[in-house]
Parts: structure tokens; C-alpha cells; sequence
């Protein structure tokens, strides 16, 4: 940004984050996408085992529901549910706004048009339809992943 101010270049931003996130993420789209990735295949089937055939039960006032399937999800409070998780906004992002060399301020010779800390990602343009195309892009790669931007 001080770079952008000393050269006299405008930056427009948007700051977005993921509705309910680390509930979001489907299991099958996860392995699939940490393989791609080039997370070992030992590591994705050992996460696999860890999440497979897992149960919960709601607990309401007295009295605890039937039990469930939970299909979607990381861990919460799990030391690798943020590893997990991290996956999922990675090829969002990966697919919609990576491939965009034109949008974006630059950084020592390379284009960064957005910055991001596990569901709370940063936006960088320098105009605002640049900032809208790359608004646009995230939210439809979003959608097709299950995951929903809250309006917040």
C-alpha cells in the first residue's frame, strides 16, 4: 500500500469472509482437492480414516437427538482442521482470481490481487471494476464449491 501511495496509484479493496466455513467443506471435494494440491496420498487416506463413519448427536436442553452422519466439516478444535480447511478457500481462490495477472497491484515484479488468513480474504485492484471482477469471479468458484460469502 505505501508503495502504491508513493507512486500516486489508487487501490480499491473488499474484504470478504466465508459464512459458517469450517462447516462448509464436503469430505469427497476436500480429498480431492489436497490430492491436486500434492498433499501425499498417505496423508489425504489417513484424513480420510479420520473422518470416516463420523457421528454426532445434538444435545437440546435434556435431551440428545438421534444420531447422524456428519458429511461435512472440519474438526473443531482439531490441530489439523485449519491444515484441512486452508485447502478448500486455496482452490477458490487458485481457480478465480490467481489466473488473473491483470488485476492487482504490483509487488516487486508480481501481481497480487488478494491476501487471505484462512476464511477472511483480502481483495487488491486498482480500479473498481477490476475489484468487482475479482468480487464476482470468488463468489461463482464459491458457490460451486458449497461455500457461501456472508454479507456482514
Amino acid at each position: 500500500m505505501e508503495k502504491a501511495r508513493e507512486s500516486n496509484v489508487q487501490l480499491f479493496m473488499a474484504f470478504i469472509d466465508y459464512k459458517k466455513a469450517f462447516d462448509s467443506v464436503g469430505h469427497q471435494t476436500l480429498w480431492k482437492m489436497m490430492e491436486t494440491m500434492g498433499v501425499s496420498r498417505h496423508l489425504v487416506q489417513l484424513l480420510r480414516n479420520l473422518y470416516r463413519d463420523q457421528q454426532a448427536a445434538v444435545r437440546v436442553e435434556e435431551d440428545l437427538t438421534e444420531w447422524f452422519k456428519v458429511r461435512k466439516g472440519v474438526r473443531q478444535g482439531c490441530l489439523l482442521s485449519p491444515m484441512c480447511f486452508n485447502s478448500y478457500p486455496e482452490a477458490v481462490m487458485s481457480e478465480s482470481v490467481e489466473g488473473q495477472p491483470t488485476i492487482g497491484v504490483n509487488v516487486g515484479g508480481r501481481t497480487i490481487n488478494n491476501l487471505r488468513f484462512a476464511d477472511d480474504i483480502a481483495f487488491i485492484a486498482t480500479s473498481p471494476e477490476g475489484l468487482q471482477e475479482l468480487l464476482d469471479s470468488t463468489d461463482n468458484t464459491s458457490s460451486e464449491y458449497q461455500l457461501e460469502i456472508s454479507t456482514k
